[in-house]
Order: structure tokens, then C-alpha cells, then sequence
């Protein structure tokens, strides 16, 4: 019953952890996860914005071996903007007992 709820659970944590992870600049185009594997396509401003959002991600317990897979410049109405895609894994962090109730003791 365990092993259902967190497989239930999983995607959101997955959505959350990457909302948290986004610097200012950033935008995701596409996200996709099958079978642990995650692939992620964006747009940021700036180098250091996809570089930050990587960092970010790996700081996740949720997602690991977080790689850039190609990145390219592009200008778009004046800006130039970094095209990337990400790959990486998703994590099922062990929860405690703790936090499997809520944080109640």
C-alpha cells in the first residue's frame, strides 16, 4: 500500500520540485517522464539561468544525473535567448516514518 501511494504521489513531488527549481528567466517547453527517465526542453535568457536551473535540480531529491544535452543560442525579438534540453532521472526519495504522517510524531 505504501509503494502505491508514493507511486501515486511521485508525479507531484516531480512537478513541484521542478516549479521550485526554475530561476526568474527560465521557461520549460516541454517536460516528459517515462519509466524514470526525464526530458526537459526549455527557454532561458542567459547561460548562467540554465546553468542555475541544472544546479537547482540536482539539489532535488527527486531528480539526479541531471546532464545538459544541447543548448543553442537563438535571437528572438531583439534577446538573445538559450534554447536547451535536459535529460536526467527521477527519484523516489525515502520518506520517514515522520513524514509519511504528516510530521506528526
Amino acid at each position: 500500500m505504501d509503494e502505491l501511494r508514493a507511486s501515486k504521489s511521485g508525479p507531484v513531488h516531480l512537478m513541484d520540485e521542478l516549479i521550485k527549481a526554475l530561476p526568474g528567466k527560465l521557461w520549460i517547453t516541454s517536460f516528459t517522464e517515462k519509466g524514470g527517465s526525464v526530458q526537459i526542453s526549455g527557454v532561458g535568457l542567459t547561460e548562467n539561468d540554465v546553468a542555475t536551473f541544472m544546479t537547482n535540480l540536482e539539489r532535488s531529491a527527486y531528480y539526479s544525473g541531471v546532464e545538459l544535452k544541447v543548448t543553442k543560442q537563438k535571437v528572438q525579438d531583439g534577446l538573445r535567448l538559450q534554447n536547451f534540453d535536459i535529460s536526467c532521472r527521477a527519484q523516489n526519495p525515502v520518506m520517514s516514518d515522520a513524514d509519511k504522517q504528516g510530521g506528526k510524531p
